[in-house]
């Protein structure tokens, strides 16, 4: 679990760039991306995300948003 990250900020643009870097700090530029907005959705689909492999690629970025827990 050495590849987990926690951003905070409510700068759209600098966020997007951090995980930009991060990405490509990692070299996970052929990786599945998935974006979750907790508003919209549970932290279970987030979990059952986490928990399957990728079908198309061996690596996997999660990004989850507006966190409140």
């Amino acid at each position: 679990m050495k590849n987990n990250y926690l951003l905070e900020g409510s700068d759209y643009v600098a966020l997007k760039i951090k995980i930009d870097n991060i990405i490509e700090l990692n070299k996970f530029n052929d990786a599945t991306v998935s974006f979750y907005d907790l508003n919209e959705c549970g932290l279970d689909s987030v979990l059952e995300d986490l928990d399957t492999y990728s079908f198309l690629s061996l690596k996997k970025v999660i990004i989850a948003k507006n966190i409140s827990n």
